[in-house]
């Protein structure tokens, strides 16, 4: 079976998650994790093994791009403070308001996000192929019709939710 990255971790999400939200252990909210039964639950295993190459590069590419990102960030801001000091009338909250205003403008970081941004969404539209099994498949199938809508699905996700309808409820 081939979809797109984003397709498969949308799937991956609904698997994971309920769309409710609840709270957690340290008191903050968190997504509600999806609750399935026996035969269910091995089969979502069965699915995260199938796609689980496709996943860890993925995130392993999106932490690299975004460290790179925050490299940049943080040798400008080094730059910055060098060029711009703190003046004496300066609160600390404010000389970090005009340095971070002048990271924000910076061109050549703007540059670099919009290529990592890019690279980013050339990743996620990139196809995977991967095997699950019919029973595998009839209970994705089953909780994407059933539950997808409601864990959320972004506007962005649009391309994605048509993708998966094509391939997996055809």
């Amino acid at each position: 079976m081939k979809l797109s990255t984003n397709a498969i971790l949308l799937l991956k999400y609904t698997l994971s998650y309920s769309g409710q939200i609840e709270v957690g252990q340290n008191g903050q909210d968190v997504l509600s994790p999806r609750k399935l039964n026996g035969e269910e639950s091995s089969q979502r295993r069965h699915f995260f093994k199938s796609v689980e190459e496709v996943t860890t590069n993925y995130d392993k590419m999106l932490r690299e791009e975004q460290n790179k990102v925050m490299y940049v960030q943080n040798k400008l801001k080094e730059d910055l403070k060098k060029e711009f000091t703190k003046l004496e009338t300066e609160k600390d909250e404010e000389y970090e308001e005009r340095i971070n205003k002048k990271i924000v403008e910076n061109k050549e970081l703007i540059e670099r996000v919009e290529e990592i941004n890019k690279i980013i969404k050339d990743k996620q539209e990139e196809e995977q192929e991967f095997d699950i099994t019919p029973k595998t498949l009839e209970v994705v199938k089953k909780y994407f019709v059933k539950y997808g809508d409601q864990c959320g699905f972004m506007p962005n996700d649009d391309k994605s939710v048509e993708e998966i309808e094509r391939v997996i409820c055809a």
